[in-house]
């Protein structure tokens, strides 16, 4: 973790104020020891314990001279001194170093002399004699002690005590020079936060270490003193005006080396940052990886300790060292400080803010040392080094302030170091330093250090006017005495034009500061990726964090800085921004310039949401009775000038004025007040000065019509608020710290931030966001929408802006995907807000269901959701729902479940969790009231009702209730029965309120009990038996078919007791069956047969009056068949005919008798007069004798209808030949009512069977979780008659699936429809090779009915997942079907694209599955392409090769391209075809006629004459056909020059681009995108 935390907001800045070197004066030496302890033998220091009264300058002039003839008595050649004086660890005694002791008395004396004279200075009495300062010391003894203490500091000059120097310079050594930056950032430190385990370390270094380490303790506390004595009273006078004996600049240079030197190991380099800073010596695991290191903060022992503790005593020594430095800054010295000094001081006070702490505490120790890493020895120590590391921040801290105030030449390289310096952690994004503000946020603790020293920046401009004041004070004092002569002009003088000019400037250093802060950023975030650097990420981050930073601490009083960079972010961004536009229009748009685009549009986005949402919390704040309240001004400052308005100025200059005081006031408890009450001020000075110039004319001569209109009591207002800007306050500084003031002042500060920021900020951005909006490039246009989405989420109200509106609302038919989700999920953000608002963008969503892009779907499935909510409308709410069901049939499988999950979170939103509580309230219905389960119903009556899928409805609420696990399924099965039990009562009571009727309530009934047949109990399907009766109208036959489908499915669940349900049912029955409804017709007919063969064989078991019917059925069919062909064709004869064989054929279905005459020998005699073979058989020959025998259309078409029933139950029999007769004469025939009967036939006949299939699979499923661990044989070897009946569906398929791919072309919509269900059912169960069935899918992908071709494409998704390189090949023959089907279909000219509602080609449902990988699109656009080969020797094309050959060459134009490579390889096989062409067209034109040879027995002029009269003919016969195929071929030519030209126009693809491209080579252009 990275250790760039500061103390919180109310320790960190504030003001140091005792004891700044962080010891106490006395006794105290910060680890050294007691001054008096050791006892040196001071000469002039009286042994017998009495009083010392001697000064403290006498005192220091004692030791300087002991010190020095100590180290005069030291001869050249000895090896030792036993002097206390020196350090033991000299090595060198012609130039002895001295003690740790030593120096520390020395540093206290000067400390003293200091102290002493300040405060006598400050006193009211005179300095006493004897009293003098450092500077009163011959330079002789300065000198001499300089250099003794030199010495002391070039010993500890190079020294390694962890040896962690040697490691980072042989990693730098052994690193690859192609890394990546970012891999170690900072040198030596680890890449995460991993401490490598501790090694053994020998005793030799850790005695080397200790040496080391106490030499840099020597040569740190040398610069301590040396510092001490350049910062003491009256030394700088001395020194500085005698460079010849003394060069200050060179030995305080020397000295900041050597701190610097401390703090950072890389001297070679003093201009680059801190790499290795001082503080990792003490700090682990910043630095830890050197095994000396690692042993000594782990390690118990005595000796190691010591160690510690020497470091301990180094980081103290250090803080002092930088209070020291810090007085050489400060504004009671008046060093001239330079430029090498300024810039090592510098590095010095950011080097502890880029520190990584270690974050380990004792709860993580254990684990630490369990997995073998390293971890403090105790959490204590931890503990105090990173108390001790933040108070060398607050140190560094001050330092950096007085640095940035007083050098405003270095302000700029300062930030940009400390930027610079940032990206070298580790990891910026996750930097562990933060700090902590008052109110318990935080913000990262560097964007906190740029914000104070943009602060800072305005402390000059405090300083002159504090001179200016001073002087004219000075000034009226003199002109005030009785002997001035001098008289004061009338009028403002020289001084108050500095004062006002300096006002008017005065924020010039700031924004100058923030400026290089915000272009430094921008500019390396905004590169692109051609000249992108491996740090420019990092510094995206950067910027990211620290807008983010600005946000959080905007509009508080005690950062106004941040308002002023944001202002000048926004306007930076909003400027480059609207520059970029005009380069992101033309195609020379650069890299960068897309990158500060898209830069710009991701801040100001969220810059203006913040803006707006603190608008809206201030109008909100502002009416709460509570609040104090604020002043009514909502303008920004010039509208109040514009105005003129003298109470609203005073007004808001008291605002000002209160907010200054109120920093004022809070001065003195922490610094960071003081720079924002500098800051503040000069803002506020400024604007006033501003005003002044305009308002207050100067120059007589200014024209009259073009200056302002001069207002007095308006200049005078401006004046008198000017000269208050710096009052000091006179209240009691402890009421600054009330609760209700503090409150009230931030309350105050955002009330004038947020009306001068939103003119200022918030509404430029939203123009450049709205322009933005418009942009050709489609990630622009999404970031747009993106960023008023943001904006629109934290202020609904700017939706009612007529620009916002429009620039969201022509986006919804955008061409990019992209753009239209972005535009759906902004008006979804819209509609939560402003619920009322919903009605007028309800048709446009809705309608945005079924786009072609997939995230736009998927939007509006969830965004329906949230209109079905907030809308009470019953008709909106079934549209919503309707919507959501018609996308089951969706190409994508995500939103197939996306819709289903929402119509089920929208019905059935209880949950098993509160499933108790809601039965514990509403006893009646378990999980809702009456009233909201009556508004739901009423929902999903009406909806259901007027739904005409049924199927579909079926599998979406069988799928809701299947797909769950646990309780849930439990809990659904509840809200299921609940509805039904509703609907029963209902319409027991006859209630048909809220838009219930009993048609749709028994069809709602119907279609929950498919979904889960036990829903209906025994009582309430009772309740249903008197609605069944034979229909005479129209409703009461939709009414008994829905009450036949819900028996039906009930029946086979019934308990056996219920024998009363059963008489009733079956009596009800009888005469729906035995005289059925004229009305009802056939449909009736076929399911009360089916309920009524359920209820016998089921609830009833009469067999014997099934039996019976059967025996009356075939024994009137046998008197029929007697009858001839006309007495048939009477009508009532053909009537009692049809009747007769649609019962005996439903019998059959329905009833297996052969297997009944098996199992019951009551009944077998009674079979057996009917016939002795099987049944089934004997009525299918009846039927197809009949079929010959008859051949009116319209008995035919029952007796087929009949045959159906037989198949169903019995598919063996359509595999008979008579079957195969019938079937193949209604296919030849022209009949379209018997085609599309037949084909409803094999679809009933694979319906039965797949649902067959599915009930097998389920009782299976049942069976093995009853016997789980047991094996069934029989499964494994499987049942004869089933292999036998799944034959038949594959037989029957591949005898007929050209008749059935041929009618799923049809033109006629009842032959259609059945055959492509047909075709559904051949490919999802691999009835036929998959390759038969594409051309017609592609053609009817290509269909104008948008349901059939979603279905098309649907089926050619499931193939395309399941056998992609199988079906992918072929493509000529699918394309010639396609334009056949469209031929055959259009009345008009064919055309190969459709513009509503944009332009897309008919291929491109094909083209969008083959592009998803390179190899299937490269092989199809050739394929598409080698359409346009003319076929040599030329033969006379047809004009239906031409039309082909257009309606290719629109589909290629009207492609959906998404890659340059698409369309130069595009253009490539054009070229291609276009040079082979050509050339065989030019051989093809010239002469090839070869006169034959002359015969030698004709005549010389008669062989001449023959021989021109063969050329004429021969000529004229071939010139004539060869002049019309060479005329339709350029035709061909000529489309597929159009076709080239036109894709080198759209897509600007010059010639010699398109010839230098080479189609198997990779290349920038394989995957770069098209801009739309």
């Amino acid at each position: 973790m990275l250790c760039v935390e500061l103390p919180s907001l109310r320790s960190l800045f504030k003001t140091p104020t005792t004891s700044r070197s962080g010891r106490a004066p006395d006794s105290n030496l910060g680890g050294y020891g007691s001054v008096e302890t050791p006892q040196l033998g001071f000469s002039s220091k009286s042994s017998t314990g009495r009083r010392d009264d001697r000064s403290h300058l006498e005192k220091l002039s004692t030791l300087l001279e002991d010190i020095f003839e100590a180290e005069d008595s030291i001869g050249p050649s000895s090896g030792s001194h036993e002097s206390d004086f020196f350090s033991k660890l000299t090595d060198d005694w012609t130039k002895a170093r001295l003690s740790v002791v030593t120096m520390a008395k020395l540093e206290k004396l000067v400390s003293k002399i200091a102290r002493s004279r300040k405060k006598m200075r400050s006193g009211p009495t005179p300095l006493p004699v004897g009293s003098g300062g450092t500077g009163d010391l011959e330079f002789g003894i300065l000198s001499r002690v300089m250099k003794i203490l030199e010495r002391s500091v070039k010993a500890g000059e190079g020294l390694d005590p962890s040896g962690q120097a040697a490691a980072n310079a042989q990693g730098k050594q052994g690193s690859k020079p192609g890394n990546n930056a970012r891999s170690s950032p900072v040198e030596g430190a680890p890449s995460e936060d991993v401490v490598p385990a501790a090694q053994e370390v020998s005793a030799e270094e850790i005695d080397r270490m200790s040496v080391d380490l106490e030499v840099l303790k020597e040569a740190l506390l040398a610069s301590e003193c040396c510092i001490a004595l350049l910062t003491s009273d009256n030394l700088q006078k001395q020194v500085r005006p005698m460079p010849s004996r003394f060069d200050s600049a060179d030995n305080t240079s020397a000295l900041f080396r050597r701190a610097h030197n401390f703090l950072s190991v890389d001297d070679e380099n003093c201009t680059d940052a801190c790499h290795l800073p001082f503080c990792g010596i003490i700090l682990f695991p910043a630095y830890g990886t050197a095994p000396i290191l690692t042993s000594v903060l782990t390690s118990s022992a005595s000796e190691i300790q010591s160690i510690r503790g020497t470091i301990d005593e180094l980081f103290t020594v250090a803080c002092s060292v930088i209070t020291r430095i810090n007085k050489l800054f400060g504004a009671d010295v008046s060093v001239s400080m330079s430029d090498s000094i300024v810039i090592q001081t510098v590095y010095v006070a950011i080097g502890p803010f880029f520190v990584m702490e270690s974050q380990n505490t004792a709860s993580k120790k254990s684990a630490k040392s369990k997995s073998g890493k390293v971890a403090f020895s105790t959490p204590d120590e931890a503990a105090s080094r990173k108390t001790s590391m933040k108070g060398l921040r607050l140190e560094a801290l001050v330092l950096i302030w007085n640095i940035f105030a007083s050098h405003e030449e270095q302000r700029s390289w300062i930030i940009e170091e400390i930027l610079t310096s940032l990206i070298r952690l580790p990891d910026v994004k996750q930097m562990a330093g933060q700090f902590k503000l008052g109110n318990g946020y935080s913000i990262h603790t560097v964007s906190a250090l740029l914000l104070q020293l943009v602060q800072t920046s305005a402390h000059d401009v405090r300083v002159q006017l504090q001179r200016l004041a001073s002087e004219r004070e000075q000034s009226f004092v003199l002109n005030h005495q009785p002997d001035s002569q001098e008289e004061q002009p009338p009028g403002p003088t020289e001084r108050d034009y500095q004062e006002l000019q300096l006002y008017t400037t005065g924020l010039e250093p700031t924004t100058k500061a923030a400026r290089t802060m915000i272009t430094f950023l921008t500019k390396r975030s905004g590169k692109g990726k051609a000249t992108k650097s491996s740090n420019d990420a990092e510094y995206r981050i950067i910027l990211d964090n620290l807008i983010s930073d600005l946000l959080v601490v905007l509009h508080w009083p005690e950062w106004p800085a941040a308002s002023l960079v944001l202002n000048l972010i926004a306007r930076f961004m909003a400027s480059h921004h609207t520059v970029a536009i005009s380069c992101l229009d033309d195609n020379k748009a650069t890299a960068d310039a897309n990158t500060l685009k898209s830069l710009a549009l991701d801040h100001l986005g969220v810059i203006t949401a913040k803006l707006r949402s603190s608008l809206v919390k201030a109008k909100q704040a502002s009416q709460e009775s509570s609040a104090p309240p604020l002043s009514p001004i909502t303008k920004t400052w010039d509208e109040v000038l514009s105005e003129g308005n003298i109470e609203s100025l005073k007004l808001f200059a008291h605002e000002h004025q209160e907010i200054i005081l109120y920093l004022t006031k809070r001065t003195s408890e922490d610094q960071i007040y003081e720079t924002a009450r500098e800051l503040t001020a000069v803002q506020w000075g400024q604007r006033l000065a501003s005003a002044l110039k305009v308002y207050q004319s100067h120059d007589e001569d200014e024209d009259e019509g073009r200056r302002p209109r001069n207002n007095p009591e308006l200049v005078r207002t401006l004046k008198m608020a000017l000269q208050s800007v710096w009052k000091e306050s006179s209240a009691d500084v402890f009421e600054a710290n009330s609760l209700r003031e503090v409150s009230h002042i931030d309350r105050l500060a955002e009330h004038l931030g947020v009306w001068q920021n939103i003119k200022s900020i918030a509404d430029p951005a939203l123009s450049v966001v709205i322009v933005a909006s418009d942009a050709s490039a489609v990630t622009m246009r999404t970031k747009a929408l993106r960023a008023l989405g943001q904006i629109v989420t934290s202020d609904p109200q700017i939706f009612r802006n007529s620009k916002v509106r429009t620039a969201i609302e022509q986006h919804l038919l955008d061409n990019s995907p992209q753009v239209r989700d972005a535009a759906v999920e902004l008006i979804g953000k819209y509609v939560q807000q402003i619920p009322e608002l919903a009605d007028d963008y309800y048709a446009r969503i809705a309608d945005r269901i079924a786009d072609t892009g997939l995230s736009v779907r998927k939007r509006v499935v969830r965004l329906l959701k949230t209109f079905y909510e907030i809308t009470q409308d019953v008709d909106r709410r079934v549209d919503v729902i309707t919507r959501l069901t018609m996308r089951i049939h969706d190409e994508d499988d995500n939103v197939k479940d996306l819709a289903i999950k929402t119509i089920e979170e929208l019905w059935f939103t209880s949950t098993a969790e509160n499933l108790e509580a809601r039965n514990s309230r509403t006893a009646e219905y378990g999980f809702d009231t009456k009233s909201r389960l009556a508004a739901k119903v009423s929902v999903i009556v009406k909806m259901i009702g007027e739904f005409q899928d049924r199927p579909t409805l079926e599998d979406l609420l069988h799928k809701i209730i299947t797909e769950k696990d646990g309780k849930e399924p439990v809990v659904i099965q509840k809200q299921y029965t609940e509805i039904c039990d509703f609907l029963t009562d209902s319409l027991v009571d006859a209630n048909e309120s809220a838009g219930q009727n009993i048609v749709a309530s028994i069809k709602t009934i119907y279609v929950f009990s498919s979904a889960y047949p036990a829903i209906i109990s025994g009582s309430k399907a009772t309740t249903l038996i008197p609605y069944l009766k034979n229909a005479s109208t129209s409703e009461e036959i939709i009414l008994a078919d829905y009450l036949l489908k819900i028996f039906r499915v009930y029946i086979p669940r019934v308990p056996r007791t219920a024998t009363k349900f059963a008489a009733d049912l079956q009596q009800a029955l009888q005469p729906m069956v035995l005289k059925p409804s004229a009305a009802g017709g056939f449909g009736g007919l076929r399911e009360a047969v089916a309920c009524y063969c359920a209820t016998i064989q089921y609830l009833s078991h009469d067999y014997k009056s099934l039996v019976g019917l059967l025996k009356s059925c075939l024994g009137r069919l046998r008197g029929i068949v007697k009858l001839t062909a006309e007495e048939m064709k009477v009508p009532a004869t053909s009537r009692v005919l049809y009747m007769v064989i649609s019962i005996t054929s439903l019998l059959c279905e329905h009833c297996d008798f052969d297997k009944l005459r098996e199992g019951n020998q009551t009944y077998a005699s009674e079979l057996n007069q009917i016939t002795s073979t099987s049944i089934a058989q004997h009525v299918y020959n009846i039927l197809v004798m009949l079929y010959k025998k008859l051949r009116e259309s319209t008995m035919r078409k029952g007796l087929l209808q009949c045959l159906g029933f037989l198949f169903k139950g019995y598919p063996n029999l359509m595999t008979l030949d008579e079957s195969s007769v019938i079937m193949d004469g209604v296919f030849h025939s022209s009949d379209v009512e018997s085609q599309s009967q037949l084909l409803k036939i094999i679809q009933a006949f694979l319906v039965a069977e797949s649902a067959k299939h599915v009930a097998h699979e389920k009782a299976s499923g049942a069976k093995k979780k009853a016997a789980s661990g047991e094996v069934n044989m029989g499964e494994r070897i499987g049942s004869s008659n089933d292999f036998a009946d799944s034959g038949v569906s594959s037989a029957i398929m591949q005898r007929y699936i050209s008749q059935i791919l041929e009618s799923a072309l049809s033109v006629h919509p009842s032959i259609q429809a059945p055959a492509f269900e047909i075709m559904g059912f051949i490919v999802k169960q691999g009835l036929a090779h998959p390759l038969q069935c594409m051309p017609v899918i592609i053609a009817l992908e290509s269909s104008d009915n948008s349901v059939l071709s979603n279905r098309a494409i649907s089926l050619h998704s499931l193939l395309h997942g399941k056998h992609a390189t199988l079906i992918n090949t072929r493509f000529p023959e699918s394309c010639r079907a396609s334009y056949q089907y469209q031929r055959k279909m259009c009345k008009n000219i064919v055309q190969g694209y459709r513009c509503a509602p944009e332009v897309t080609a008919l291929l491109h449902p094909w083209y969008s599955l083959v592009r998803e990988k390179r190899s299937s699109r490269q092989d199809f656009l050739k394929a598409i392409v080698r359409s346009f080969d003319i076929v040599f020797p030329l033969v006379e094309a047809s004009q239906d090769d031409i039309d082909f050959a257009r309606y290719m060459a629109e589909n290629v134009a009207a492609l959906d391209y998404k890659t340059l490579e698409v369309v130069l390889t595009v253009i490539r096989h054009l070229t291609s075809v276009l040079s082979v062409a050509v050339a065989n067209l030019f051989s093809s034109s010239q002469p090839s006629t070869v006169p034959a040879g002359p015969n030698p027995t004709e005549s010389p002029i008669i062989q001449e004459n023959n021989a021109a009269a063969t050329i004429h003919s021969s000529a004229q016969s071939s010139t004539s056909s060869l002049d019309i195929a060479m005329a339709k071929a350029s035709i061909l030519v000529g489309i597929v020059l159009i076709l080239k030209a036109h894709l080198k126009i759209l897509y600007g693809l010059p010639e010699d681009k398109c010839l230098k491209w080479v189609p198997n080579k990779r290349s920038a252009l394989r995957d770069k995108p098209i801009s739309s």
